[in-house]
C-alpha cells in the first residue's frame, strides 16, 4: 500500500485517539518503527497488520474504524487539500458524484503508483445513483463510504447510502446506492430547458444559450460599445459586479495590441490574439480573441485564464462546473490539484509528525519538574563529549541535597518541588551555555562542565553551589534550608573512560563528601578505586 494511506491511518489514529493509542498500535502490529513515510511503498501485510492492531487496540470491528478513517480524510481541518481537490468536482453533491469517473485516470496522471479505485457511476431517477467502486485490494470500501457520508455533509447535502460489498474474487468490488434527498440539482439544469421547448423560442436567445455552454467565459458588446451579456463564468469572476449595460472599455482594461484604445477597433483585429485585464483584478491577465457578430455589428469577446488560471480559480473559488464540459482547462487545473493535495498533504503529515515526534522526544529527554535534562538526556550529553573527533578534557561533577528529606517530610512535597526548581535555577546559574545541568532523580543533580581542562575550575564552581545552595528558600511563609554534597570525575583525553564509569567515579567522591560531614566537596581519584578493591 501507498504510504500515503499507511500516514493517513497513523495521523488518524493519533490526532483522534492520542500518541499512546498510536505506540500500542504499532507495538501490537509488530512494527520496528512508528512513522510512515508518506511516499515509499510498503506491502500490503503491513497495512493490513495495522488496521487488525487498531481494532484489537481500540476494541472495534474493522469496517467500523475504516469508515471514521475516511470521513476524517474529507473532514479533518488538517486534512484541507483533500477535502478542497474533491469539492473541484462540483457545486453540489451530484456533481461530486458525476466527477468520482475520472479520479482513477487523473490521480495516476498525478502519482503513478498511487493506489486509487475505479469508479463507475449511473444516475437513475428521483435523484437516485448508483456508484460501482472496484479496487485491486480487498477490504477497503468503507474508507470510500466514510469519504462519500462526509463530503455529503461539506456539501451540506441530505442522502441515504446503502453500502453493499460485492464478492468477486481477488478484486473488491462495492456497489453504493445513493439517494439525494435534499433537492440537489447542479445549476446547469436550467440550460437544457431550451432544447426541450418548442414554439416561441428565439434563435437569438437559443444562440445565447448555447454559446453560454460552449463559452462560459465569453462577452457580448453592442454597437454602442455596452456589454449586452457576459457568459457565467464570467458572472463569477465579477462576483456581483454590475457588467450588463456597461461600457466594455470600464470593465477591461485591453493590454495587446497595445493601440488598442476603443471598442471600434475590435472590428479591426478579428481572430488577432488579445490581453485584456478586469480593471477589478489589475494583476491577472486574460488571453482573449475577438469575433463579429453575424447580421450586426457587435461582436463577441472569448477570453480564457492564461498564465494566471491557477491563482483566479482560487480566488474566485471556480471548480470544472465553471468551464466548459469540453474545455480541457479544467483536467489540467484537476491534475495540478492533485499533485498539490498529495505532495502538500504528504509534507504537512511530515511535518506534524515530525514536531509530534519532537515533542515526544523532548519529553522523554527531560525532567518535567525542572525542565532540566533526565537521566537519558545527560548520557546522550556525555556519549557525544566521548564520541567528538576532537576530544577535549571535561568534568562531571554530582551533587546531592543535605536535608531535603526533612523539607518534604516537614512541609509537604508542594515545598520540596520549589526547593528543587530553585536549586535547578542556582545550578544552571552557575555554569556556562555549554555545559549540562541535569536531575536525574529525587534530589540528585548532575553537572557537565564541558572544556574543562583543570581540577581547579571544578573546585570554584563547587564551592560557590555549595555557598549559594545552603542560602534560605521561601516558600510562601515558610524557610527552608537544605545542603549540598558534591562528587567530581574528570575524563581527560586519551582516557578510555565510558558516561556510566565516569559517573560512577563521580558517585564515589560524592559518597566520601557525605561521609565526611556533608556541605563538603571531593574528587575522584584512584586511591578511591583502590579502596573500593580492598573493601571487596
Amino acid at each position: 500500500m501507498h504510504g500515503i494511506f499507511n500516514r493517513g491511518l497513523q495521523c488518524f489514529v493519533r490526532d483522534i485517539f492520542g500518541l499512546e493509542v498510536w505506540e500500542q498500535v504499532c507495538a501490537r502490529a509488530e512494527l520496528t518503527f512508528f512513522n510512515f513515510e508518506a511516499m515509499l511503498r510498503y506491502e500490503d501485510g503491513i497495512t493490513d497488520q495495522v488496521i487488525m492492531a487498531m481494532g484489537k487496540v481500540l476494541n472495534r470491528p474493522r469496517d467500523e474504524l475504516l469508515e471514521d478513517f475516511g470521513t476524517y480524510v474529507v473532514s479533518e481541518a488538517q486534512m484541507t487539500p483533500i477535502r478542497r481537490l474533491l469539492r473541484f468536482g462540483g457545486d453540489t453533491y451530484t456533481e461530486f458524484l458525476h466527477s468520482l469517473e475520472d479520479v482513477h485516470d487523473l490521480a495516476k496522471m498525478a502519482i503513478p503508483d498511487l493506489d486509487v479505485p475505479r469508479l463507475r457511476v449511473i444516475s437513475k431517477p428521483d435523484n437516485c445513483f448508483t456508484l460501482y467502486y472496484s479496487f485491486a485490494k480487498r477490504g477497503y470500501g468503507s474508507v470510500f463510504l466514510g469519504m462519500l457520508r462526509g463530503m455529503a455533509d461539506d456539501y451540506g447535502a441530505l442522502v441515504v447510502i446503502d453500502h453493499k460489498p460485492l464478492d468477486d474474487g481477488d478484486v473488491d468490488k462495492d456497489l453504493f446506492e445513493i439517494s439525494v434527498a435534499l433537492a440537489d440539482h447542479p445549476p446547469t439544469a436550467e440550460i437544457d430547458k431550451p432544447l426541450e421547448q418548442t414554439g416561441d423560442i428565439s434563435p437569438a436567445v437559443l444562440a445565447v444559450d448555447m454559446l453560454d455552454i460552449l463559452l462560459p467565459l465569453h462577452i457580448q458588446v453592442d454597437t454602442s460599445g455596452k456589454i449586452s451579456h457576459i457568459g457565467p463564468m464570467f458572472s463569477r469572476l465579477l462576483q456581483g459586479q454590475k457588467a450588463i449595460g456597461e461600457n466594455l472599455t470600464d470593465l477591461l482594461e485591453f493590454r495587446r495590441p497595445h493601440n488598442l484604445s476603443s471598442w471600434q477597433q475590435l472590428h479591426k483585429i478579428t481572430g488577432a490574439p488579445i490581453t485584456a485585464r478586469l480593471r477589478a483584478m489589475p494583476n491577472c491577465n486574460l488571453k482573449a480573441v475577438c469575433v463579429p457578430l453575424a447580421g450586426s455589428d457587435a461582436v463577441l469577446i472569448d477570453f480564457s485564464l492564461g498564465a494566471a488560471v491557477y491563482d483566479i480559480v482560487a480566488a474566485k473559488n471556480l471548480n470544472r462546473s465553471s468551464f466548459s464540459p469540453a474545455d480541457p482547462t479544467a483536467v489540467m487545473l484537476y491534475l495540478k490539484e492533485m499533485q498539490f493535495t498529495f505532495l502538500g498533504s504528504s509534507i504537512a503529515l511530515n511535518s506534524r509528525l515530525d514536531g509530534a515526534k519532537t515533542t515526544a522526544e523532548t519529553q522523554a529527554y527531560t525532567d518535567p519538574l525542572t525542565g532540566l535534562p533526565n537521566r537519558r538526556g545527560l548520557f546522550g550529553f556525555i556519549q557525544r563529549l566521548l564520541d567528538r573527533n576532537t576530544p577535549v578534557n571535561f568534568g562531571v561533577m554530582q551533587i546531592d541535597l543535605d536535608f531535603f528529606k526533612a523539607v518534604n517530610d516537614t512541609h509537604g512535597h508542594a515545598a520540596g518541588d520549589h526547593v528543587l526548581q530553585e536549586v535547578a535555577k542556582v545550578l544552571q546559574s552557575e555554569t556556562r551555555s555549554t555545559d549540562m545541568v541535569a536531575r536525574i532523580g529525587g534530589d540528585e543533580f548532575v553537572i557537565v562542565l564541558s572544556n574543562c581542562e583543570d581540577q581547579d575550575h571544578q573546585s570554584e564552581v563547587a564551592a560557590r553551589i555549595i555557598r549559594r545552595v545552603a542560602e534560605p528558600i521561601r516558600f510562601g511563609q515558610i524557610t527552608c534550608r537544605i545542603g549540598a554534597s558534591i562528587g567530581a570525575a574528570t575524563a581527560a583525553v586519551g582516557d578510555a573512560v565510558s558516561a556510566e564509569a565516569l559517573l560512577d567515579r563521580a558517585d564515589k567522591a560524592l559518597y566520601l563528601s557525605k561521609r565526611n560531614g556533608r556541605g563538603r566537596f571531593n574528587m575522584w581519584d584512584i586511591s578511591l578505586a583502590e579502596a573500593d578493591s580492598n573493601a571487596a
